[in-house]
């Protein structure tokens, strides 16, 4: 079970907003509600409403990371086929062909079937109602350490690579953007991003 609590700032009552039943892996925001993720790959909603089951993540393996900027909630997980895949968030359809209509689909499912489509690690986005590929993650982003934070309506993202260098990108118009790198003194076994 894990207990969920809320305190008003700068030093108010810790108020019982509820228990859900699992181990919490991240917390996040969706739309002004916290967003749960669960050590089973599930997520659940906690707001004015009550508590709700979120929609289901595509692709398979664990998710690799769970944030948000704004009140947007984004998510990192591997996807047979990479962002192609999956239906696509407007913005990202709109910049990779300008001249047609986003994709509409409103559920992407996955088969136990042998596939020779490569896994890639995909940001996604949870928007109106569905989740969204918004674009692959950058070649030299590993699958083992990897976080997400925002910083206004920017997300960043960190991941740990060789040689126990960090590596940081932001994300805009689909693309990454490099915002350089650093070592760790020692091989990192967590990752977080905090924005200040």
């Amino acid at each position: 079970k894990t207990l969920v609590r809320d305190q008003s700032l700068p030093a108010g009552d810790w108020k019982d907003l509820g228990t859900v039943l699992g181990y919490a892996t991240g917390l996040a925001q969706s739309q002004g509600e916290l967003a749960i993720l669960l050590n089973d790959e599930s997520w659940k909603r906690l707001g004015s409403a009550g508590l709700t089951t979120g929609l289901e993540l595509p692709g398979t393996g664990p998710i690799l990371a769970w944030g948000s900027a704004g009140s947007t909630l984004y998510a990192v997980r591997g996807v047979e086929g990479g962002k192609q895949a999956l239906p696509q968030s407007e913005e990202s359809t709109a910049a990779t062909h300008p001249s047609t209509k986003p994709i509409t689909t409103t559920r992407a499912t996955t088969t136990a079937s042998a596939t020779t489509r490569p896994l890639t690690l995909v940001l996604l986005r949870y928007d109106k109602g569905q989740w969204q590929a918004v674009a692959d993650l950058p070649a030299s982003a590993k699958p083992g350490l990897i976080s997400i934070c925002g910083v206004g309506n920017k997300l960043l993202l960190a991941s740990s690579g060789d040689n126990d260098t960090i590596h940081t990108w932001a994300q805009a118009d689909s693309k990454w953007e490099g915002w350089g790198e650093f070592h760790a003194k020692n091989r990192p076994v967590t990752l977080g991003a905090i924005a200040l």
